[in-house]
C-alpha cells in the first residue's frame, strides 16, 4: 500500500518500551527525585520548561559532570515493548507514516529510530557543550499535555486527516492525541485509567495490535 495514507502517533516511553519514564530512570540512576516540582507543574504553578530545567538542576546537584555518554549509558538499558519490530514493520507496510511524540528524551527517541524506522520524531532534547557536557538547558518539542498540537502538525504536512488517524499512548496525557485522532488505544494504565475517546488495553506485548488497527480503518 502506498506510504502515506494513514498516520500513526506513538508515544514512547511505556509504550515503546516498557519504562514509563526515560526522564525517572535518569533520578532512580542519580539518587535524585521531581515529584515536587511534577506536582508544580500539573497544578500550574510552574511552566513545562522551568519543571525540565529543575529536572535538570537535580541531576548536576547530584553529579556536575554529567555527559551525554552517561546519559546515553542509562537509557540504553531501557527495553523495547515486546513485538515492537513486527508492529512497526505492519504498519509501514500498509501505509502508515509513523512518528513518535513524546515528552521523554529525544537522546531514546533516536536509539529507538535506529532499530525501528520512524517518519519523525517528536521529543524533548538535553543540550550539551562541545566537551559533551550536560548544560542547563533544552529544547522542547513535546508539552507533555499539549501533544494534540504535534498530532495536527504531522495531519498538515502530510496531508492526513483526522479520519485516517490513529494514536497510542498509556497516560492522561495522551488524550489530547486522541481527541485529535479516529482512533486511539490507552495502553496499560495506571490506576485502572479508561479512554473515553477508543478503546482500553492492558497487554504487555504490542502484538496484535496492529490487526486491531487495521481492522479499524478497514485495511486487510
Amino acid at each position: 500500500m502506498k506510504k502515506g495514507n494513514y498516520l500513526a502517533v506513538l508515544d514512547m516511553d511505556g509504550v515503546l518500551t516498557t519504562n514509563r519514564s526515560s526522564w525517572k530512570i535518569i533520578h532512580d540512576t542519580l539518587g535524585t527525585d521531581n515529584r515536587v516540582n511534577y506536582n508544580l507543574y500539573l497544578s500550574g504553578k510552574i511552566s513545562y520548561r522551568e519543571f525540565m530545567l529543575r529536572d535538570i538542576d537535580e541531576w548536576l546537584k547530584a553529579k556536575p559532570d554529567i555527559t551525554r555518554e552517561f546519559i546515553l549509558s542509562i537509557v540504553k538499558r531501557i527495553e523495547l515493548r515486546d513485538g515492537l519490530l513486527n508492529f512497526m514493520e505492519r504498519l509501514n507496510k500498509s501505509g502508515f507514516i509513523t512518528a513518535i511524540v513524546s515528552g521523554g528524551l529525544y537522546i531514546l527517541a533516536e536509539l529507538l529510530n535506529q532499530k525501528v524506522s520512524f517518519d519523525e520524531i517528536y521529543a524533548n532534547q538535553l543540550l550539551f557543550d562541545s566537551s559533551g557536557r550536560l548544560l542547563r538547558d533544552g529544547n522542547i518539542m513535546v508539552i507533555p499535555t499539549q501533544k494534540g498540537i504535534n498530532v495536527k502538525a504531522l495531519q498538515k504536512k502530510y496531508s492526513i486527516p483526522k479520519e485516517k488517524t490513529v494514536s497510542i499512548g498509556d497516560t492522561l496525557n495522551d488524550f489530547s492525541m486522541f481527541t485529535e485522532s479516529h482512533y486511539s488505544i490507552l495502553l496499560n494504565p495506571e490506576e485502572n485509567n479508561k479512554n473515553p475517546y477508543g478503546k482500553t488495553i492492558f497487554s504487555e506485548s504490542l502484538l496484535g495490535l496492529e490487526e486491531d488497527i487495521l481492522w479499524m480503518f478497514g485495511i486487510e
